[in-house]
């Protein structure tokens, strides 16, 4: 059985590590909070991870495209649970994304009627 336990420890050591140092990178938010479930093996090996901590380490590895929301994040009182966090970032994603796709037609309508009001080549 203590064989077993010093398992559990060396794991905890490594499983830790990796979780302290996940960062957001080039994923989306849900695939980046989906790493953050390494606190659930964590607690497998009897190593719990309070959801402030949880929270924090999530602000702490996200792209500096949400530096944004860190502040908002963190002034809640009490402070956000793990859930409510994602949630915000989702929706924070979606605008992004909604004002990247606005943002592109914009581009494409402005290309566009540029080229209406150029004389065709010959005609000067």
């Amino acid at each position: 059985m203590t064989s077993f336990r010093d398992n559990e420890l060396h794991r905890a050591v490594y499983l830790e590590a990796e979780f302290r140092s996940i960062v957001q990178g080039d994923m989306d938010i849900t695939a980046y909070t989906g790493k953050l479930k390494l606190a659930d093996a964590l607690h497998d090996v009897g190593q719990l991870v309070r959801e402030t901590s949880q929270v924090l380490n999530m602000l702490r590895g996200l792209s500096s495209k949400y530096r944004h929301t860190v502040p908002v994040i963190t002034a809640k009182n009490p402070p956000h649970t793990f859930l409510l966090a994602w949630s915000y970032l989702l929706l924070e994603e979606q605008y992004d994304k909604e004002q990247a796709k606005a943002a592109h037609n914009q581009a494409l309508l402005a290309t566009a009627s540029g080229r209406s009001t150029l004389t065709p080549p010959g005609d000067g």
